[in-house]
């Protein structure tokens, strides 16, 4: 007999379905994930978990908000829970299902910094963590390996523009610099991840001038390389998402764009694709629900120090497409940090 009182403990009687309904109910889904968190866990709807993205911080003055959008239903709003303290460029990085993490930036008058904050899914809360970044930093960028670790480049440190990559290990979020190294030294770039195989690090702007170079770290042993696939042209304050296993995007950047990126992981081939963002802006954040649709949030449609945008832009992965969503941030938002808490369809 299928005992549904194991694999779904503390659950009412009346939420229980027979073996013959689960079928029905439940398609392509493994047993493994027939549990109070997965059968029954919120949010579910007809077997497709719909999870959230979300955006913190920003500029203009330092905010210490947190947006979260919901992809069951594409509201947006802010959160009860803030950041530790008004932060601008802070990177961001998810666990998916477990935890996501807002890591470095920049603090107003106190500068840059190297605490991790933890955001709990479970409840939406937010804590700063023991571990610490190897460094000071600000204008880095993150992306994750879910389930096994977190990844930052770290952008620009007290010396200066750096080529250094931290690693968080999910398990106790022990955080320490890796020998891999980007290939050229950068900041305000675009990470990106299809979780299981590779990071990749694009965009951002070098020494000299903005970059086009995509940086690869191969989850396995995180050896670290550029690609011979470059973005399609050099900008920097760019943000990157991924329908893992697919696909990632790049947009946003300065010179200010519209131009959408998107980054075949079978071939890592890169080039512009036709649909754009609804309008040109650099300095975005950006988040993504696997095998349904990515989200690009605010930035700033000028490039001073000004109109900066509560708009978030939908691009629906099935064709790419990309058209705004009648939900906004809670505030305008520009240099803020994002990820999505995304577990698929």
């Amino acid at each position: 007999m299928f005992r549904q009182d194991r694999t779904n403990p503390s659950t009412a009687i009346s939420n229980w379905r027979g073996r013959h309904d689960t079928a029905k109910g439940w398609p392509n889904t493994a047993v493994s994930t027939w549990l109070n968190g997965g059968l029954f866990g919120e949010p579910l709807l007809g077997g497709v978990y719909f999870t959230a993205g979300w955006e913190a911080g920003g500029a203009n003055p330092n905010l210490d908000s947190i947006d979260k959008l919901l992809f069951s239903d594409e509201s947006c709003a802010a959160l009860t829970a803030t950041l530790s303290a008004g932060l601008t460029t802070p990177m961001g990085a998810a666990n998916s299902g477990t935890a996501g993490y807002f890591a470095g930036g920049s603090e107003g008058a106190s500068g840059r910094q190297d605490y991790i904050q933890k955001v709990d899914f479970s409840d939406d809360s937010i804590a700063t963590i023991t571990p610490v970044l190897s460094a000071d930093e600000s204008s880095g960028a993150g992306c994750a390996n879910s389930g096994t670790a977190g990844y930052w480049a770290l952008g620009k440190v007290t010396a200066g523009i750096t080529d250094v990559l931290n690693k968080t290990a999910f398990s106790n979020d022990a955080t320490a610099s890796i020998t891999p190294t980007l290939s050229v030294a950068r900041y305000i770039l675009g990470g990106q991840a299809n979780s299981g195989t590779a990071g990749y690090w694009a965009g951002g702007q070098d020494a000299v001038a903005a970059s086009d170079v995509i940086d690869k770290t191969t989850f396995s042993d995180d050896s670290t390389a550029a690609l011979a696939a470059v973005v399609s042209y050099g900008y920097a304050y760019n943000s990157c998402m991924a329908n893992s296993g697919t696909a990632g995007y790049t947009a946003f950047g300065y010179p200010l764009t519209a131009v959408i990126d998107k980054l075949t992981y079978a071939t890592d081939a890169n080039a512009a694709i036709t649909p754009t963002l609804s309008t040109a802006r650099w300095s975005g954040g950006a988040g993504a629900h696997t095998g349904a649709a990515g989200y690009w949030g605010g930035g700033s449609t000028s490039g001073a120090n000004a109109n900066y945008s509560t708009i978030i832009d939908k691009t629906a992965f099935s064709n790419d497409a990309t058209a705004v969503i009648s939900a906004v941030l809670s505030t305008n938002r520009v240099l803020g940090g994002s990820f999505g808490d995304d577990r698929g369809l």
